[in-house]
């Protein structure tokens, strides 16, 4: 009997029909009550949230959260560690602080993740929080997060043109200017390599005018 399961949504609705019986987790009517609780809250929440429960943090998250997930497989009644295998060996620290009674809070933490067929980096801002039972000891874990990677990339993008402007305030030289901005430019993309050229009158080529290497490609 899921009466308890008043919430809405594609994921509650996903939740509703999950073969639970089959699973470590057993059938929804048996589940204990602080989990849940603990579902209907996250499925009533606009804010992604994932709700990771016992030994193999089996998850269970929000329609807010799907964004998270981009096109990976579906995570519902998977266990953490294998929906984010890409990046646990970084998470894998920070879950078991919460596992061991520690909520945390990190801003704007990196990781490489894989939710569109390829390798990318973002960065999130999360929080997990320990979740108890009735004797008080910690049977999971609720993850709270929001992806920071425009903001992130965003905030980058305005440091580096703030550098650019002071670095050639005082430049006159055009081979200055473009040596400089040149440099700076491949530190910004992380390069080891950095080249400035010219259009060839006819259009068909490009002559090199400068180049910058980075100081450990040079070694």
């Amino acid at each position: 009997m899921t009466e308890w399961l008043q919430a809405n949504g594609e994921m509650a609705e996903r939740i509703r029909r999950y073969d639970w019986a089959s699973s470590v987790l057993g059938p929804m009517a048996d589940w204990p009550d602080v989990l849940k609780t603990t579902v209907s809250l996250c499925l009533d929440s606009s804010f992604p949230q994932a709700v990771m429960w016992g030994e193999e943090l089996v998850t269970l998250h929000n329609d807010a959260f799907l964004p998270i997930l981009g096109n990976k497989p579906s995570a519902l009644g998977i266990p953490f560690g294998e929906v984010w295998k890409e990046a646990w060996e970084h998470i894998r620290p920070i879950a078991e602080r919460a596992l061991a009674g520690e909520a945390t809070y990190i801003e704007h933490f990196p990781l490489i993740v894989e939710r569109s067929g390829a390798p990318e980096q973002a960065w999130f801002t999360f929080c997990y929080s320990p979740i108890r039972d009735g004797k008080g000891q910690v049977v999971g874990m609720l993850d709270t997060v929001t992806e920071t990677t425009e903001t992130v990339l965003a905030n980058r993008k305005l440091g580096f043109l703030d550098e650019l402007a002071r670095g050639t305030a005082d430049v006159n030289d055009p081979d200055a200017l473009m040596a400089i901005t040149t440099r700076l430019l491949g530190e910004h993309l992380q390069l080891s390599n950095c080249v400035y050229a010219d259009m060839d009158p006819d259009q068909d080529g490009l002559t090199v005018r400068g180049e910058w290497t980075a100081a450990e490609t040079r070694e």
